[in-house]
């Protein structure tokens, strides 16, 4: 059965905000990583 439209919007965009977390938690890491060598 397919999903309505609602849902997969959804999915996307919490798809997306999960991916911008992940990207944001690297690049801070990147930074204190290089401060401290």
């Amino acid at each position: 059965m397919p999903e309505l439209p609602e849902v997969e919007t959804i999915k996307k965009s919490l798809k997306s905000k999960l991916i911008g977390q992940k990207l944001k938690n690297i690049i801070v890491f990147n930074k204190d990583f290089i401060f401290k060598n």
